[in-house]
Parts: C-alpha cells; sequence; structure tokens
C-alpha cells in the first residue's frame, strides 16, 4: 500500500498512535496558535518514501501521515492521552494512551470504544492526571461541544471525508460512521476511510474546548442480501470438434499453453500445445483444483419463516428476531436459562423449515447443546494453528470438502458460550465463510444467534470477541437481556450475592455469607470443583486408589510421523495437543467421561459422564464396558475401543504424531471452565487458586441454592471482574 504524506508548515509536533482508525499507524498533529477546524493540505502519494514502515493488515484500512521534514527524535514526542467523558455512564469514561506501542487488540478497543451507542465528549491531554480528572469529571466539563439535536447537517462540512457530505445517501460500511460537533458544527466521520479518520484527529488535536469534542455513532443500518442469479453456462451447447478444424485462439482457456511447452508433431510443428486440466469429476474437491468446490450451491433462506405458535415468552421473541432476518446475541446473568432458551430457539427454527447448524466454544457446552465445536464444525482441526496459517493454505490443504458443505448448506450458524471465542477466532471464521460461501458480507447473510455472559468466561488468549469488526458488523452493541432467574429463584440471598459479584460490588456482609460454607473436606460423593486441572487430576487419583479391586492400565500407543520427530518428541508433544491420556488406570465402578467427540456418532457426545461396570476380554486384549448417562435422558452401555488422535506438523497440514488411546477420562472432579453452563445439585468447589475474570462467579453458581455449596478453598482477592467485559456489558442496547 503506497504511503500517504501531509506536508506541513515547520511546527513543533507530538504524536498519536493507535487510533480507532487503524492498529499499526500513527498521526502528527499539528499545535496551532488557533482552534479552528480546517481541511488538510492537499495530499500527495510519495513513490519513494523517506522512511519505510511495516504494511497494514487491518481490515479497517491503514494510512500512514507523516512529515518529511520531521527529525527521528521528534517522533518520542511528549506523551499524548485521548480522554473520554460521558455524565451518566460511568465505564464510558476512560483514557487511552495514544503514544504507548499498542497492540492489534489496543487499536480494536480503542475503535469499539468510539462506534459503541453513546454519546461520548473526546479531548487530548499531555498528562494522564489531567487526563483521568477530565474524563472522570473532577474538572468541569460541562462546556457544550455541540447540539445533539440538531435537526440537519451543515452546509459547511469541514472534513474531507466521503462519508460528509450535507445529504449521505448511502453509507459504504455500517457501523462506522460517528457525528462530531466541533463548535456547533455538524459533521460525519467515517473511521474506515483514511482521509475522514486523519481529518478527524488532526481537528481533534488542535480543539481546545473545555468540553471536548462531542462524538455519537451513528446506528447499524440493515441491508437486504444481495441476490445470486444463475448465470448461463458460457459454452452453450455442447458439440464436437474435428481434428482438422482449426481452434481459434479466442476460445484457448487463459492457461492454455501457460507451460511454455510446444508441439512436436503434425504439421504445424513448433507451435504452443493446447491443453488442459479438467477439474471436475474424481477430482473435485482435491488440493489440485476448486472444481468441485466452486459448483457447491449456497442454501438461501426462506422469505417467509412461519414460526410455531407454541414457542412462547423470551423463546418467542428471540426466533422472530431470527425470523425476520437479524442476527441476535443474547446474554444473562449465570442460571437466567440461557442454554434453555438456545435449545428451544434451534428447536423451533428446525420445525420452521431451516437449516441450524448448532455449534459451541467448548465440547463439554456443545454436548449441552446436542452439536459441535465451532472448529469442528468448520473443519479446522489444528486449533490456533490454522489462525495463523495463511487463508489460502487454510482453505485449500486444510478444510476437508464435507466442512465446506456444511458451512454452505446452513442457514443459521448458532454458537453458545462464544465469548470464549477470541478476536482473531471470529474474525479467521467470518473471513472462511465469505471464502467458502464466496460473497463479501458479514458472516455471509447466515442468520447468526449468539449466547454468552462476559463476566463469567474470557478467551483463554488474545482479546474478547465483541472487540473485532466481524462482530460489530453482525450484532452490533445489541442483546437480548434475559432477566428471569431460573436457577437460582428459590434462594434469594444467593441470588443477591451472585449479581454483586457479577458487577464487582461485593460486601463484607456476602462475604461473611460464604464463610459460613466453609468445609475442610468434601463431602462424600460430592463433585469437586477446581481452578487448574491438576487439582482435579489428584483428586481423581484419590477416588480412584479408595476402590476395592484390581486397577488395569491402558497405555497409549504413539507414533513419529513427521521426520524431525523422535518418538520421545512425539510423545511430548501429544501430551499437551491431545486430550487422549499417555496412561488411563481404571478399577470397575470409576466415574469417567468422554473427552473427545470420537463417541458422538454412537450417541455419546463429549463431555458425557457413566461408571465403569466390566471389562469385555477380546483375544489377549481387554475394553472398558461403561453405561453412560446420556445429557437428553437415559442411559447407554458401550464397549469403549481406542480412538487415534493426532497433532499437526509444522507446515499447518500434514500430522506430526498420532496416539491410539481408549477415550476416557477420570470424572470424580473437573474445572470450573469444562462445567461451564452445568446445573449440579451439590457441589464442593475451591477457589483459593482462581486466575482468571469470572471464575470465581462461575463457581459459585453451579448449585441452585447456598446449602448445596460446600467451598474447600476460597479467597476474596480471587474474585476478579474484567473491566472492558463489563464496559460492553452496560453499552448494550435492547433491540427494538
Amino acid at each position: 500500500m503506497p504511503r500517504v504524506c501531509v506536508r506541513q508548515p515547520s511546527v513543533s509536533h507530538r504524536t498519536l498512535s493507535g487510533c480507532a482508525g487503524a492498529p499499526d499507524h500513527f498521526f502528527l498533529v499539528r499545535t496551532v496558535p488557533t482552534p479552528t477546524l480546517a481541511p488538510p493540505s492537499p495530499v500527495r502519494t510519495a513513490p519513494n518514501p523517506p522512511r519505510t514502515h511495516p504494511p497494514c493488515t487491518s481490515r479497517s484500512g491503514c494510512v500512514q501521515v507523516l512529515t518529511d521534514d520531521v527529525p527521528p527524535s521528534a517522533m518520542a514526542a511528549p506523551a499524548v492521552f485521548l480522554a473520554t467523558h460521558n455524565t451518566s455512564i460511568p465505564s464510558a469514561c476512560h483514557v487511552f494512551n495514544l503514544t504507548r506501542p499498542t497492540s492489534a487488540g489496543t487499536s480494536h478497543q480503542v475503535r469499539a470504544h468510539l462506534l459503541r451507542p453513546w454519546s461520548l465528549q473526546l479531548r487530548v491531554f499531555e498528562d494522564e492526571d489531567t487526563a483521568n480528572m477530565w474524563a472522570t469529571g473532577d474538572i468541569d466539563c460541562s462546556a457544550p461541544a455541540g447540539n445533539l439535536s440538531s435537526s440537519s447537517i451543515s452546509p459547511s462540512v469541514p472534513l474531507p471525508s466521503p462519508a460528509c457530505s450535507p445529504c449521505p445517501v448511502a453509507i459504504p460500511r455500517q457501523g462506522t460512521i460517528t457525528r462530531t460537533f466541533f463548535d456547533r458544527v455538524e459533521s460525519l466521520v467515517d473511521l474506515d476511510d483514511p482521509a475522514s479518520a486523519t481529518s478527524f484527529f488532526l481537528a481533534l488535536g488542535v480543539s481546545k474546548t473545555a468540553g471536548g469534542v462531542q462524538v455519537q455513532s451513528l446506528p447499524l443500518v440493515k441491508d437486504t442480501p444481495p441476490s445470486l442469479p444463475i448465470q448461463p453456462h458460457p459454452l452453450g451447447k455442447r458439440r464436437r470438434l474435428s481434428p482438422s478444424a482449426g481452434l481459434p485462439a479466442a476460445s484457448l482457456p487463459a492457461t492454455a499453453g501457460a507451460d511454455g511447452t510446444f508441439c512436436v508433431g503434425g504439421a504445424d510443428r513448433g507451435r504452443r500445445r493446447v491443453a488442459w486440466k479438467y477439474q471436475g469429476g474424481r477430482r473435485a474437491g482435491r488440493a489440485q483444483g476448486a472444481g468441485r468446490a466452486q459448483r457447491l450451491s449456497v442454501a438461501v433462506r426462506p422469505a417467509r419463516v412461519v414460526l410455531p405458535s407454541r414457542a412462547t415468552g423470551d423463546v418467542r421473541r428471540v426466533c422472530q428476531l431470527l425470523a425476520g432476518g437479524s442476527n441476535v446475541f443474547f446474554a444473562g446473568p449465570p442460571g437466567c436459562g440461557k442454554t434453555h432458551l438456545f435449545n428451544n430457539a434451534v428447536d423451533k427454527l428446525r420445525d420452521a423449515g431451516l437449516v441450524v447448524s448448532a455449534c459451541a466454544s467448548t465440547g463439554v457446552a456443545a454436548s449441552l447443546v446436542g452439536g459441535t465445536t465451532v472448529h469442528s464444525w468448520v473443519g479446522s482441526c489444528n486449533g490456533d494453528a490454522d489462525i495463523a496459517s495463511p487463508m489460502q493454505m487454510v482453505l485449500k490443504d486444510v478444510l476437508p470438502f464435507a466442512g465446506k458443505v456444511r458451512m454452505c448448506a446452513a442457514m443459521a450458524l448458532v454458537i453458545d458460550e462464544v465469548i470464549a471465542l477470541s478476536l482473531d477466532f471470529i474474525t479467521r471464521l467470518d473471513d472462511v465463510l465469505r471464502a467458502v460461501r464466496q460473497l463479501s458480507s458479514p458472516f455471509d447473510w447466515l442468520t447468526m444467534l449468539a449466547a454468552g455472559d462476559v463476566s463469567q468466561l474470557s478467551p483463554p488468549r488474545g482479546s474478547f470477541a465483541f472487540l473485532s469488526d466481524s462482530w460489530r458488523a453482525a450484532f452490533g452493541y445489541r442483546a437480548v437481556d434475559l432477566e428471569t432467574h431460573w436457577r437460582h429463584g428459590k434462594d434469594a440471598e444467593l441470588l443477591g450475592l451472585l449479581l454483586r459479584l457479577r458487577k464487582g460490588r461485593h460486601t463484607a456482609v456476602d462475604m461473611e455469607l460464604l464463610a459460613t460454607r466453609r468445609t475442610a473436606v468434601a463431602p462424600p460423593a460430592v463433585f469437586c470443583l477446581f481452578p487448574h486441572k491438576a487439582d482435579g487430576d489428584a483428586k481423581n487419583d484419590e477416588e480412584l486408589h479408595s476402590l476395592p479391586g484390581e486397577s488395569v492400565e491402558f497405555i497409549a500407543v504413539d507414533e513419529a510421523r513427521a521426520k524431525y520427530l523422535t518418538l520421545v518428541q512425539a510423545t511430548t508433544l501429544l501430551n499437551s495437543a491431545v486430550k487422549l491420556l499417555r496412561r488411563l488406570t481404571l478399577r470397575v465402578g470409576a466415574v469417567v467421561a468422554v473427552p473427545t467427540g470420537c463417541l458422538a456418532g454412537q450417541g455419546v457426545p463429549c463431555g458425557t459422564q457413566g461408571f465403569f461396570t466390566c471389562f469385555r476380554t477380546v483375544g489377549d486384549r481387554h475394553y472398558p464396558r461403561v453405561r453412560f448417562q446420556l445429557p437428553s435422558g437415559g442411559n447407554k452401555t458401550i464397549d469403549v475401543i481406542p480412538a487415534i488422535a493426532h497433532a499437526v506438523a509444522l507446515d499447518g497440514v500434514n500430522r506430526a504424531a498420532t496416539r491410539s488411546q481408549v477415550p476416557l477420562v477420570l470424572a470424580w472432579a473437573a474445572t470450573i471452565h469444562a462445567v461451564q453452563g452445568w446445573k449440579l445439585q451439590e457441589a464442593a468447589v475451591d477457589l483459593t487458586s482462581a486466575f482468571a475474570a469470572g471464575k470465581a462467579l462461575s463457581g459459585l453458581s453451579r448449585t441452585p441454592t447456598l446449602d448445596c455449596l460446600h467451598l474447600i478453598g476460597f479467597d476474596e482477592d480471587k474474585i476478579i471482574v474484567d473491566g472492558m467485559g463489563l464496559a460492553f456489558h452496560e453499552s448494550l442496547v435492547a433491540y427494538k
């Protein structure tokens, strides 16, 4: 991308970096004596820039504005802080350090903060303490910066942006436009347009209004999906060519003779050989060609969706929004019935004739909604490696043809516990859907339904998904907030405590109440929850050795496939990459669970628990017979045979190592993260080493009453609330 240079007079400069327009760029803001807003100087393209910068890969655009005569020492100028203020919403008051080297996640935070559906006052400071005092209202912020009640836009628009016309007819990308007021002059700023964003921050840097510059984001506008006309075959009716007939050059494909091969026989010696490959038939879907994938038809949602009359309450409200073509995100506190509503909405949509793909962020959550993980649905078998791999390689060599068929056949995609997905993953998911379904709209006109609670979960790695452009394009900042407390409705004392913990507003009385549930040892036959997997494994081993009878050990069979791995290295890699254990020890009567979805084809989804009843002997081998308690109700007894799991190689495609092992784990205890969404009649919880935001709230909310909760370890300092998640929740607005 060429660099854009703006030449300014020789004046003092300061640097603004990490702005909302793009994550990897900076602005040099002129300090002029008069705070008037004027268009910038003419822009020229520098064919030979004096300094080089890494290319920007942001989807929101990137611009680098600088002066050629600024010495390098001027780049390390005084710090610049962007302060935001709102008198009625405390979470909207924030200070961003614009000169600190920022990551992509921080840039998305600034961008998302400016585009939320609230009105903000913005002002730039050089001192952080002053910026914080101004943002929190300790300094007078009453000076007017504009009037939001203006009924028309000024004929003289000061910001040179494509979206700043006096009467905008169409906005190029909805959800990126903000209304700004400089000295009561209203303008539109498109944060996706480099010129518009540059002019806005130039004007903001010179504004000295005490109350700041008022900014308000425009609401999202719903578009109509484009029609997909069926194109006629370019060749028309097929006909046979005679051997002597000359083939016109215009009818040759672009790739014909591209290999430089010449014909050596016939009358025309030395001419280019005419040949090209057929991409259909048995070659379809292979890595060598995309002919089969190109012929996949994309399912189109019916124009009119008739919902079953038996749908009532929140279920009917959500289904009506989905039937109208809206993407829906619903949230709520623990125990409000998110999973129940989720399953009911999926059933009603399927009864209405829609093809619905039910997914979740984790295997345990997927078992509760009768679906698969999002990674499995797409066909991404390499975890985070597929996020970092080049897009073309993932589409060509990683995603199976069956996964592409699922993506094209779906009319609605529903994701439970979506908050556990990262910004990078949700962006890559959007990119994959656009590429496979061959459309350019957000999530490719799939009807999206997502559920989650930011106060209980956070991504294991990376930033929140709601900070991405893909999330904002699909859901904006709208949500259906569930307020009926089904799980804790009979215990008002526990419910009030959980609601205060959710926002970090717990009191000393709440801590005294939790202290009454202290116990040194977990009661017998009570399920135990721990923050760390190692603590759960120790509890499982303790319970296993308390059972009578002999132990039987199952040892995995590992194999190194990659040439650069030894068997010892392959075993080390598999221990961290797959869920099958290296050594599994069982006794009759042990409580076990399925850690993967390898038994889903037999009706036993991932996370299902059961009891080990006996061994079945085949020759000299023993296989465990397990009676599983199905999530849908009832029991099922099967003989569990070894399954195969693999770790991906460095190329991101091939298998580096494989492991064959019985797919079972002991299940007297588990991690708090693994039981997200579960309702336990009684539980013993250890919160001594809780390490993530929402971990304590999730563990304390598994039981319906306080009497069923046993605290074997607790630390008040481990009650962590994520400030960004709380600000996102408070900025959500209801669907109209």
